[in-house]
């Protein structure tokens, strides 16, 4: 479904005006949680910080507010929780006084424990890594409790994969944090997907410049990226966007630049097939609505 630019409608795509499409389905989706609900989220938080990622991910966006339940903030406070925890399971375990010298032992095994697994479920910071792109892995009691939330949980609702947000970067890049951004929009990694009232939006940023190089400047170009054709592939809920660099001389200059890709692919996971779409571009960014099965405007 290749187009000649993004701002050319995709094939089968909706006529409706994507204005009128986003004011009667593009509203945020509500939270459907009770303030007694998220104060036991708050309040349970050390202890669900010890399901899985994808578990954590998926209560974060049920809760609708970060300040309510947190991936990060959860497994953080769980991991304190694990150094109380596991020397006091090994306490009781050993079967001898909390004052007694034998108990020593337990103790500084359950803390070395402790440390190992923290290692291990923060491994991904050690990759630089945004805090929104990394994995928060389970402690060792986290399969359980992933079990009963997904037993629990999980029906009342659809969820989407997790927004990769721009402001997610600042504070990590700090002062190279437009040339960071800028090299990841070349890979189709600058995106951001949710859960509307009636569809799904999927917005997408493409490059804005042109990498700084030698070559950039023997072949004579300006600074602005040139526009992309792209291609939209819908298989169910399977959503994939492929952009390629349509000039030959650019094509040239991604050969001979570092981190400047002539083509990329980025695939995303909407909770269910769409029953229609719109897109809008302006300003280097691509934005969708994937119409859920049953709205109003969908064709």
């Amino acid at each position: 479904m290749r187009v000649g630019s993004p701002d050319q409608d995709f094939p089968g795509e909706s006529d409706i005006p994507y204005e009128i499409a986003e004011a009667t389905m593009g509203a945020p989706m509500p939270a459907d949680i009770s303030r007694t609900c998220a104060a036991m989220l708050a309040l349970a938080s050390p202890l669900l910080g010890a399901m899985s990622n994808s578990a954590k991910r998926k209560l974060e966006r049920m809760a609708g507010n970060r300040r309510v339940f947190s991936s990060e903030v959860a497994t953080g406070l769980n991991v304190v929780l694990n150094f109380a925890l596991y020397p006091c399971l090994a306490v009781v375990g050993s079967g001898q006084s909390l004052f007694s010298s034998g108990v020593n032992s337990p103790i500084a095994l359950a803390a070395l424990l402790a440390s190992i697994e923290t290692v291990f479920r923060l491994r991904d910071g050690f990759k630089a890594l945004p805090v929104t792109e990394m994995r928060f892995g389970s402690a060792l009691y986290g399969a359980p409790l992933t079990w009963l939330f997904m037993l629990l949980l999980l029906r009342r609702r659809e969820f989407v994969a997790p927004s990769r947000l721009l402001a997610s970067f600042e504070g990590y890049y700090g002062g190279c944090f437009d040339t960071k951004v800028e090299r990841l929009r070349r890979y189709g990694r600058i995106w951001e997907l949710d859960e509307r009232k009636g569809a799904y939006y999927l917005r997408l940023e493409l490059p804005r410049l042109l990498p700084e190089s030698a070559a950039k400047q023997a072949f004579g170009f300006g600074d602005e990226m040139p526009e992309y054709a792209l291609e939209l592939n819908i298989r169910g809920a399977a959503v994939t966007i492929e952009g390629h660099v349509v000039d030959e001389r650019v094509r040239r200059l991604c050969s001979l630049s570092p981190a400047f890709p002539s083509d990329f692919r980025s695939s995303f996971e909407l909770g269910a097939e769409p029953g229609g779409f719109r897109h809008r571009y302006q300003g280097k960014v691509l934005e969708i609505l994937f119409f859920k099965k049953g709205a109003n405007t969908a064709r």
